[in-house]
């Protein structure tokens, strides 16, 4: 008996000696109850381990996010006149704003008679619940192949949202779509790049979620619950068309990206999918969207993010830092007292190591937060306040505005 209750205080039921199942084998009636005991015990430890759990408690995190995220992607269904005659396509949508713009894929194809292109005016709109909308498009980018559709029926349903460029690489992604028709497909994968670009779209995002026919217009959220970017499509669907894909490089420095010979080998690729940043979407439509994401937070100089090596009693240690390369005039960093060298090591309380540390710290800091900063090896603490900026504030996707240095004038001019 004292080795029964000792397996079954630890949970293992197999630890029960043999001669216990053997009275349960001659229907020993005390022994069965101790056995229906140990069992009972069993379930409770499975139980405080699943409330208690890594596990289950990634399972609410998720379910939760499912729930906050759901409302806020559609389908999109028109039918369109092709070179095969009419056909329907349908593509997951995403809601932008509290008015009901969304974004979706934006298809074209020519139409029969004469070489026009026929484009659909108005589409079918249907969210999570099967409530069904007419929607309008307004406005439309071929580079992207994305549509902004005005759907009166779905205000309210916007998500929080969150500039895409800002997450760093190895950040988990939610993404939501429709793949092959299955709606309000849920998927978790990772942030694996940025700066890529597909044809003339720029400055997309690389992801490691499944982007599958049907999901291309869903969102891509991060594991806060904002929406970042939109899905596009996936590098297998970018080699059949033969469309080129790679990493934007520097000026003067040669693309990277799969070559022509390995377009073969990217049909079989998998966990390589691509999406449009948020803000990438602002500065495509600012007429209709340029209230969306109003830069809040500014800090007005112009950084990098470099390797330092830091000696210590323990040997030389490297780490990322984010430098300053210059403070632009009229800017909370020049009213902080910023200089050109200074090393940025924590702003709002968030530890700073890449430029993505940094969007996120200003996206969520107050008007007024401080700045510790590593100059000449010591490190000092500067009060901050993004009020005192004294120019208009850029959109996002704008370059903030630099003065160059205007050249001398030349000799013989007049001036």
């Amino acid at each position: 008996m004292k080795r029964l209750l000792t397996a079954a205080s630890l949970g293992f039921g197999l630890s029960v000696g043999s001669s216990a199942f053997a009275a349960v084998a001659t229907q020993d009636p005390h022994a069965e109850g101790e056995l229906l005991r140990l069992r009972e015990w069993d379930m409770s430890l499975l139980q405080v381990v699943a409330e208690r759990g890594a596990l289950a408690s990634l399972e609410r995190e998720l379910s939760s996010l499912y729930l906050v995220l759901v409302p806020s992607l559609v389908e999109v269904r028109s039918s369109i006149m092709g070179p095969e005659g009419e056909r329907e396509i349908a593509s997951a949508g995403v809601v932008l704003t509290a008015e009901g713009l969304v974004v979706a894929p934006f298809f074209q194809y020519p139409a029969r008679s004469g070489d026009s292109e026929a484009e659909p005016l108005q589409v079918e709109v249907r969210r999570v619940d099967g409530a069904r909308y007419v929607g309008i498009i307004v406005a439309s980018n071929a580079d992207y192949g994305i549509a902004l559709i005005r759907v009166d029926g779905l205000r309210g349903m916007q998500p929080k949202l969150f500039p895409g460029e800002w997450l760093p690489e190895g950040a988990p992604v939610i993404a939501l779509g429709n793949a092959y028709g299955l709606e309000a497909s849920m998927s978790v994968g990772l942030l694996t790049g940025r700066a890529r670009f597909a044809a003339k779209a720029r400055r997309l995002l690389q992801i490691t979620n499944p982007v599958n026919p049907g999901d291309g217009g869903g969102l891509l959220a991060s594991a806060r619950g904002e929406v970042v970017a939109m899905l596009l499509t996936a590098l297998p669907e970018l080699a059949e068309a033969g469309i080129e894909v790679g990493v934007e490089r520097m000026e003067n420095e040669s693309p990277a990206g799969p070559a022509l010979g390995d377009r073969s080998r990217a049909l079989r690729a998998e966990g390589i999918g691509f999406a449009v940043p948020i803000e990438i979407i602002v500065s495509l439509f600012p007429e209709h969207l340029g209230e969306l994401m109003k830069r809040k937070r500014m800090l007005g100089v112009e950084v990098t993010s470099r390797l330092m090596v830091v000696e210590s009693d323990l040997g030389p240690t490297r780490r990322w830092v984010v430098e300053v390369q210059g403070v632009l005039p009229d800017s909370p960093a020049e009213a902080a007292k910023l200089q050109e060298s200074d090393i940025l090591l924590e702003l709002n309380g968030v530890p700073l190591a890449t430029l993505e540390d940094l969007g996120f710290a200003m996206f969520h800091a107050p008007q007024q937060t401080t700045v510790i900063v590593l100059r000449a090896g010591h490190p000092e603490r500067l009060q901050l306040d993004f009020g005192s900026w004294r120019a208009p504030l850029p959109e996002f996707g704008v370059p903030p505005p630099i003065d160059k240095p205007k050249p001398p004038p030349e000799s013989g001019d007049d001036e």
